[in-house]
């Protein structure tokens, strides 16, 4: 699997690629929001993101930014 992620890994990262949250995730994945966000932080250290960032929600662009930081007004870091 790509960036050693596992099959249950994969089907999270499709969806929170789509900007779903952890409740929904969950909801889609039958498993419990927290289950999600176990995945979801096992996916972000797996691809090497930084802490307090999070994967893209398209088409609002990156979401990755410091904790309490405002997000750029063009969508970006």
């Amino acid at each position: 699997m790509p960036f050693g992620l596992t099959g249950r890994e994969l089907a999270v990262l499709r969806l929170l690629a789509t900007g779903r949250s952890n409740a929904q995730i969950g909801a889609e994945l039958y498993i419990s929001p927290k289950t999600a966000g176990v995945h979801v932080s096992a996916i972000l250290r797996k691809l090497g993101s930084p802490a307090g960032c999070r994967l893209p929600r398209w088409p609002n662009g990156p979401a990755c930014r410091a904790p309490g930081r405002p997000k750029h007004p063009a969508g970006g870091i």
